[in-house]
């Protein structure tokens, strides 16, 4: 993937059908259907990707580093999806993004091996990520909010420093009740809950003890000097 946002970034300076752009926090820099042909690739930054269900946006997921947007105007037709679909990318911080022109895409990108493998992979772990978080709207609040951070926390690659996980700043009380779709006073009750459990070591910013399957899911732990 850092193969293809070099080649971007070299790209971008010959090439009008790429470029970049620097977005700040809640900006939104897409939605669908009312998109404009491109698709984006986050360079830097977290996003969020909300859908329009039953009158109101809802926090479907969170966006890094090397997550792709927009992959549905590669379709032949997609005003199939106009009726039942609309989504939209909002910021959560400071983000650099690359938007690509369909066209470029199709007649130089969509051939070669690696950006068919960097679709196919963005793909199938957008189905598995989203797939598994609608799951899990379906189990006890508590379960859920306890889940949900360390879901949060494996999407966006946290580290672990001195057997800690600090979350970022946009990680909030309320970011949290929209995330699991639990009632507010639920979700303050539980992590207050997981604070007393000394799950949860402090607020601004959220930190966290990283439970033992996640250590061990880690290639690398760091330790604080």
């Amino acid at each position: 993937m850092l193969e293809i946002l070099s080649f971007l970034q070299s790209e971008e300076k010959i090439t009008s059908d790429v470029a970049q752009a620097t977005f700040l926090s809640q900006e939104t820099i897409y939605s669908f259907p009312n998109h404009n042909y491109k698709i984006g690739i986050i360079k830097s930054g977290f996003c969020q990707l909300e859908g329009y269900l039953n009158e109101q946006w809802v926090l479907l997921g969170i966006l890094k580093s090397e997550d792709i947007f927009g992959v549905e105007i590669l379709l032949d037709d997609p005003s199939s999806l106009y009726a039942p679909i609309q989504y939209r990318i909002t910021t959560l911080q400071r983000s650099e993004i690359f938007f690509l022109e369909r066209e470029y895409i199709l007649n130089h990108l969509y051939g070669t091996g690696g950006f068919q493998k960097l679709l196919r992979d963005c793909m199938i772990q957008s189905m598995i990520k989203y797939a598994n978080h609608y799951l899990k709207a379906f189990s006890p609040p508590s379960e859920r909010i306890h889940n949900a951070l360390y879901e949060i926390a494996k999407n966006l690659d946290l580290p672990i420093i001195g057997n800690k996980i600090t979350f970022p700043k946009f990680v909030t009380k309320t970011f949290i009740t929209r995330y699991t779709r639990c009632n507010r006073s639920r979700v303050y009750k539980t992590l207050n809950e997981l604070q007393t459990k000394n799950i949860i070591l402090a607020y601004h910013p959220l930190q966290m003890v990283p439970c033992k399957e996640q250590l061990l899911s880690k290639t690398t732990v760091s330790i604080e000097k």
